[in-house]
Formats: C-alpha cells, structure tokens, sequence
C-alpha cells in the first residue's frame, strides 16, 4: 500500500492508515469496465507465466503464450473443447481456479473481454470535444446495414448508431456465443430500440454459411495483430458472404509509430508503446506494427482475400486509424 500511495493510488495517512481516493477509484472492477480490468488482464499469472518463455519466443519466432500454454491466447479463452489444456501444466497460483482450468479460461476470456473495452474507451475518447476520433474521420451516415464484426458488448456500435445523421443504420454485433450472450443480458445498457440492433453468435474462423445480411459495411476493430497470417486472410474471406456482392470492410486498428516519428510515442491517451510490443510478442510472436507496416499487412491479406485498400482515415496520435478495404 505504501509504494502504491507513493504511485497516487490511495493515500497514506498517519499511523500507517491508508485512504482511498481518485485513483483507486479508476482500479473499482464493480462499475463496469475499467483500468483494474486492465491491471487485473496484463498482470495475469497467464501473461507473467508466459514472459518466462520471451527467450524462446525470439529465438523461434512463435508467441510466448503459445509456447508456455500449449495454445494460442485466442484458443484460451474460446476453444476449451478442441484445445484442452494439459494438466501437466495446471498450478494454482493466486487465482481461485487452477490456471489451465475450464473455469479459470472463461474467467480469463471475460476480464479479457472488460478490459478491451476499457481500451476502446482510451482510443476512441468518444466523449472528449475537440479530438479528432473515429467518429469525426469517417462518414458513419452513408452506411445502412452495419456488422461489427468482433463487437463485444455492442458499445461501439451503439456508438455510431447514436451518432447525428446515422439513425437510420441497422446494426449487427458479431462474436463468440459466450460472447454475444453476455452482451444480450445488458442490450438495454445501449440506449438503443430492440428492432435497430441484433446479435449474432459467431466464430470469426469458421464460415459464416447461415448468415445472409447483405450488409454494406463491415467493421473490425483490434484485429491485425491478434491473427497469424493465414487467420487472416481466412477471416477476411469469411467477412465476404456478410455482402450482397459489393461492400465496404473498416479495419479499425492502433497503430505504432513509424520508424524515427518521435511525435506519437505517446498519444493522447498516455498509451504507452513500449509496453505495448513486449505483450504483442508475448500473445503473438510479434511487435506492435507500425503504420507502415499495419498498411502493408492490410494490403497483402486484403488483394489476397478479394478486397482493395482505398483510404485510411487517421485520428489523434495514440488513438485508432481507419483502413477502408472495397470488395473487388
């Protein structure tokens, strides 16, 4: 508690008494997402487990995670079923199921869950006047059906949809059905009509055969750095059977600076890169991309899964960029 009141975390008093205070207050994890859910995700004995592996994973080029958990941090938290976690590695740790365990995975994907949307939060700075944030860059009213492809609890769609202009969007939320089942349980948190918002209980990486939206744009936020190559490009293709033929895909991802652009080390938010690539290696196997790279990735996936990159919006530095792929 002391080094923590030295950070401005609480308060040290007189007599080795603490108080809380402002900062503790941002750490609450019981008001809905926030940076305890953020604390409590990066500082995951799952996260510290697998630093022990950096080493391993500079050397072969393959994700900590993977190499200490027998999986992907994507398997982890949605595919108990086919990927079982081998007990040979279950320990207890401070958590109150067994790290590897069914019930500590779901536990894991939901923290997980809360603190990306804590990070949407801190990238899209939505309620901030003046910033140049997603919804300033992109004309949002020239879409009709929407799919957020990915879209959690349904906040950033909700977002949009609010926005002047874009009353008349149809939405749709995509992502795993556990999911998509928390989020049904608090659609009335959206501030939106039942009959302008659906959800759809999906896996990004199997086709989407029932599905017949015949949307006109698709979203996808975070996405790149998450998926091995070929993930990629799979994902994207499977986003095509969402069109009606021709369509719109937003890539909607943060990106690192460019080599020598001393600028946007640290954004707006106070994101801070560095830390942000060592858990990128630690979960993927690769640093956090930079423009140029994100750019060149998007294009190389994109041409091979059917689309062309037309135009990328940029927010404030820190904050999200919008790549705009066309079907072709």
């Amino acid at each position: 508690m002391k080094v923590l009141g030295q950070w401005g975390i609480g308060k040290e008093l007189d007599n080795k008494h603490f108080a809380k205070n402002q900062g503790m207050e941002l750490l609450r994890r019981d008001k809905g997402p926030s940076l305890g859910h953020l604390v409590h995700y990066y500082g995951s004995e799952e996260h510290f487990f697998a630093l022990g592996m950096l080493p391993e994973c500079v050397r072969h080029g393959k994700p900590a995670f993977k190499l200490q958990h027998g999986m992907s941090h994507y398997n982890y938290m949605s595919d108990m079923t086919t990927h079982p976690y081998s007990e040979s590695k279950m320990v207890m740790g401070s958590s109150q199921h067994l790290i590897g365990s069914n019930e500590r995975r779901r536990e894991f994907a939901q923290n997980y869950i809360h603190a990306m949307a804590c990070i949407s939060n801190l990238t899209l700075l939505q309620d901030h006047e003046g910033i140049n944030n997603v919804y300033e860059v992109y004309p949002w009213s020239s879409c009709a059906k929407l799919v957020d492809v990915g879209g959690s609890t349904g906040h950033f769609m909700a977002s949009v949809m609010k926005r002047p202009g874009c009353e008349h969007i149809q939405g749709f939320v995509m992502d795993l059905p556990a999911v998509i089942e928390e989020a049904e349980k608090r659609v009335n948190d959206l501030g939106l009509s039942s009959n302008r918002i659906a959800f759809i209980k999906q896996d990004i990486m199997k086709p989407f055969c029932s599905l017949d939206l015949h949307a006109d744009t698709v979203t996808m936020k975070s996405f790149i750095c998450g998926f091995a190559d070929e993930d990629k490009v799979s994902a994207l293709k499977n986003c095509k059977s969402l069109f009606r033929g021709s369509g719109r895909l937003l890539i909607i991802e943060v990106c690192s600076p460019n080599p020598g652009d001393l600028n946007h080390n640290i954004g707006l938010n106070g994101r801070q890169n560095g830390f942000w690539n060592i858990h990128m290696l630690s979960a993927c196997g690769t640093s956090f991309p930079s423009l140029k790279e994100i750019t060149d990735t998007i294009q190389e996936a994109g041409n091979k899964a059917g689309y062309k990159l037309n135009q990328i919006y940029n927010t404030f530095p820190g904050g999200y960029t919008i790549f705009e792929l066309f079907t072709q």
